[in-house]
C-alpha cells in the first residue's frame, strides 16, 4: 500500500468514532508508551475508505510525537464493520454498562 503523504492530516473512519479518545493520565501513559515502543517494532495504522478505521489512538499519538507508522489497508473480503468490532471491543477498558450502551447504539444505526 502507498503510505498517505499528507500522513498528519488522515481522519478518522465514521465506524472508528464510536469509541472515545483516551484522554488525561491514560493519554499522557499512552504518548509514553508510543514513545518507548518506537525502536521495538512498526507501529501500524489500518486504512479503510482513505480514513483512519484501526489505529486512531496510535495516529494521534504518532502525529503529537512526530513519529510516522506505516499503513495498511483493511484485509479483503473483510467487512469494516466486524473489523472494527472485532479489534475494538475486547481491548477496550471501559465498563460493562458503557460497553452495553456502545453496542446498543451500534445496533440501532
Amino acid at each position: 500500500m502507498d503510505q498517505p503523504r499528507y500522513w498528519k492530516t488522515l481522519e478518522r473512519h465514521p465506524l472508528s468514532k464510536e469509541y472515545a479518545d483516551i484522554k488525561g493520565k491514560a493519554w499522557s501513559a499512552f504518548l509514553g508508551n508510543v514513545k518507548d515502543s518506537n525502536g521495538r517494532g512498526k507501529i501500524v495504522i489500518t486504512l479503510h475508505e482513505g480514513k483512519v478505521l484501526d489505529g486512531w489512538q496510535r495516529q494521534r499519538a504518532c502525529v503529537e510525537l512526530d513519529h510516522k507508522p506505516a499503513y495498511a489497508p483493511l484485509p479483503r473480503g473483510v467487512e469494516p464493520e466486524a473489523f472494527v468490532e472485532t479489534v475494538n471491543d475486547h481491548r477496550r477498558h471501559e465498563t460493562q454498562e458503557a460497553a452495553m450502551k456502545r453496542v446498543e447504539e451500534r445496533r440501532e444505526r
